[in-house]
């Protein structure tokens, strides 16, 4: 089952606390920038535990034993922008963070010396196998929109299976899979045993249910994968800390369930509460409801002069880092233009592929199909990094296809 991304999809962290030491300027007080910024921390966090100390021993392996993610996750926060908050569009943003290896190393050469009994290498041994990580640096792209954008967010145009959802279909299934989101992480956090009794009945007691549910709308969309089975799976960039003050003042303003009594007991409570916290949801394009069947005027008997033609479009697309990635840009735009040349095609009485599709869903189904056959037959690379994608695409596919023969 493949999936189209188009926010990056990372797990959620405590970044909360360190990115305020970290953010400069008006980004930093931005909650999409900082949702950004905890999406990239986290790229660095995943590629710095991937790393192989020894063929048997893995940083994150180092890290579990010595319990050393507080300090780890301090030395990461201090990670440098790249540049500004790049803006994309008017619906998401993105931050570039770097940090150098050799601080890494000394990160971990910390946690080590703090607890060598723990450690599965000795100081020197660690020292000697961290000296490859003094000549790297590692960089990380952190992606994020705003909660009151969620319902713009599309599949890239090459996406064909999205090709015949409608703005409004999207849209709903969007805002189900933002309410489902919202939903899941109440009935998880709702579970958390609290002496006794439950996190929910704090929850309801307090009448903190819409305050929880407001924060939780109101957070930026980390991440959004569109399913060529046409669900979408949204997860919201929501702290810990600050799901954790709501909660906090919740159990401490009722009376029906008793707040843990002493600092451990909170501790463990904010990490129960931290662990639950995934706001995931997901949302489905309904079926639409069976219409009459359409008048077969709008397919002709006989096959259109077109049906035996093969057409070709191209475009153009420059830099979008990377030759790969902007060669399926080019290619994109391409059968953008491809599907417009479709819609322009005559059929009888004066109707066109286009005003037949929009009549009848059936139709558009059946160009959705026939788009998906074409192919690119040429790609130009240019100065500066511009590409060119030439797509080509027999028409006899889609007169089979609107024919019902295929």
């Amino acid at each position: 089952m493949r999936l189209t991304r188009v926010i990056l999809v990372l797990s959620c962290l405590s970044w909360s606390a360190l990115l305020d030491q970290t953010a400069s300027g008006q980004d930093g007080k931005n909650p999409q920038v900082n949702a950004a910024r905890a999406d990239a921390l986290e790229g660095l966090r995943r590629d710095v535990l991937g790393i192989h100390l020894t063929p048997d021993v893995t940083i994150e392996d180092l890290i579990g034993r010595t319990d050393g993610n507080d300090e780890l996750n301090r030395t990461l926060a201090g990670a440098e922008q790249l540049g500004d908050a790049r803006w994309l569009g008017d619906q998401a943003v993105q931050v570039r963070l770097s940090i150098d290896g050799n601080r890494v190393g000394k990160s971990l050469l910390k946690i080590v010396k703090d607890h060598p009994k723990q450690s599965p290498l000795s100081l020197d041994e660690l020292a000697r196998d961290l000296e490859p990580l003094t000549f790297r640096t590692f960089s990380a792209t952190g992606t994020s929109t705003c909660a009151g954008d969620v319902t713009r967010l599309r599949p890239p145009p090459s996406d064909r299976a999205w090709w015949g959802v409608s703005d409004a279909d999207r849209r709903a299934a969007l805002k189900t899979a933002r309410n489902n989101a919202v939903t899941r992480v109440i009935g998880e956090l709702g579970e958390i045993p609290v002496n006794g009794k439950t996190l929910g009945q704090a929850i309801a007691a307090a009448g903190a249910a819409n305050e929880l549910s407001s924060w939780l709308e109101r957070q930026p969309v980390k991440a959004v994968e569109f399913d060529d089975n046409l669900s979408v799976r949204l997860t919201l960039a929501a702290p810990p800390e600050e799901a954790w003050s709501v909660l906090r003042s919740a159990l401490l303003r009722q009376k029906v369930v008793a707040p843990p009594s002493t600092p451990a007991q909170w501790d463990d409570l904010k990490n129960a509460v931290s662990a639950r916290l995934t706001p995931q949801g997901t949302g489905t394009v309904q079926p639409a409801i069976s219409a009459p069947a359409m008048a077969t005027t709008l397919i002709p008997a006989q096959p259109p002069p077109w049906a035996i033609q093969e057409i070709e479009t191209e475009n153009t697309s420059t830099d979008e880092g990377g030759r790969l990635r902007t060669a399926r840009h080019a290619e994109a735009l391409a059968l953008e233009k491809l599907r417009s040349q479709v819609d322009a095609l005559p059929l009888s009485g004066g109707m066109t592929v286009g005003s037949a599709a929009q009549q009848d869903p059936r139709i558009e189904r059946a160009i959705v199909h026939a788009l998906a056959r074409a192919r690119p037959v040429k790609v130009d690379y240019g100065n500066q990094g511009s590409v060119t994608v030439h797509v080509a695409f027999r028409l006899s596919h889609l007169w089979l296809e609107l024919s019902g023969q295929q």
